[in-house]
């Protein structure tokens, strides 16, 4: 036997707890009836206590989701397979957008995996250069867990190299069966050589079922980028004559990139909702069979445990109030 929601079984606890009260109001009653030399009738207080909580076991026991496995069942899965490429380059510190770029990143990823239903998700975190954080996954929980530890600190040195992210996901899609594969650039667009653009031109993805989206993060008035040492702040990156370095939101080669990978551009900041755009827009792509999983067949014996436990709580509440009319 298995159970599917475990976390109700902290409702067991109530069961010591209703059993003292009714054993102490049953020990009062006693006591009272003692006294005023009446009746007292263990036998019917003992069949109704008991009921009561055997009713209460019952009824708990059927909220963990008790059922049994009956075997696998396989199912066609319908989806996307979607690899996010995340800028996290020191620039996506500056805090133009709250509480700034790289956590505004983070929140939209988690938006974003709320709003996937049977796609596959992947992340490719980038900077000078690019790794694969996480393979393609439709466990969400899982992958949040992932989106959770996204920083500047994953990847050591400087620039923003989204060439490298872009031929790391499709070299990743070689081993995808799905007929979709999109490619969502999570950036502030400052690269400062057009590497990324020349790639997609050379290699002409659009022949390959291939769609580049883009999500400019920033503002175009940009923010300063806080210089970090040891995760504490020490004011704000200097240029060499002592100015304080204003990163902007660059969103030419994020267009660019979007309309020569024949998807979109959006943006993400304080007034714009890029990824709710984002999600309606893949909604309307074309999703074909593209892998077979097993999932489990259970029988669920839930009801069989609630219908007994509430039977028992009506007989006790019915003796109950027959004794109290009597």
């Amino acid at each position: 036997m298995e159970f599917g929601n475990l976390k109700y079984s902290l409702f067991f606890i109530l069961i010591p707890i209703v059993f003292i009260i009714l054993y102490l109001g049953f020990r009062k009653k006693a006591s009272i009836k003692k006294q005023l030399a009446l009746e007292n009738k263990v036998k019917f207080e003992l069949v109704r206590n008991t009921s009561y909580i055997l009713s209460l076991i019952l009824i708990v026991f059927s909220l963990t989701q008790p059922r049994i496995l009956r075997g696998f069942e396989k199912i066609k899965i319908k989806g996307l397979d979607i690899y996010l490429l995340i800028d996290v380059s020191k620039s996506m510190l500056a805090e133009d957008v709250l509480p700034n770029r790289l956590d505004r990143s983070k929140h939209d990823i988690d938006k974003l995996l709320d709003g996937l239903k049977g796609d596959r998700v992947g992340f490719i975190p980038f900077s000078s250069s690019a790794y694969i954080q996480m393979p393609l996954t439709d466990d969400y929980d899982m992958a949040k867990m992932f989106a959770n530890v996204i920083d500047t600190d994953l990847i050591s040195g400087g620039g923003t190299n989204i060439t490298q992210a872009l031929k790391l996901a499709r070299q990743s899609f070689k081993n995808s069966d799905s007929n979709k594969k999109i490619i969502l650039v999570v950036s502030d667009g400052d690269e400062h050589e057009n590497n990324s653009l020349k790639y997609l031109k050379e290699q002409k993805l659009k022949n390959e079922d291939f769609k580049v989206y883009s999500l400019g993060v920033g503002t175009s008035q940009g923010g300063g980028v806080p210089n970090t040492v040891n995760g504490q702040h020490k004011g704000f990156l200097k240029d060499e004559n002592g100015r304080t370095v204003i990163a902007k939101l660059e969103t030419d080669i994020l267009k660019k990139l979007a309309e020569e990978g024949d998807g979109k551009f959006y943006i993400s900041d304080n007034f714009h909702d890029g990824i709710e755009a984002f999600l309606n827009d893949i909604s309307l792509l074309k999703r074909g069979e593209n892998r077979e999983e097993k999932i489990k067949n259970y029988k669920e014996l839930y009801q069989y445990f609630l219908f007994s436990g509430i039977l028992l709580f009506l007989l006790a509440y019915f003796l109950d109030h027959h004794k109290n009319r009597d």
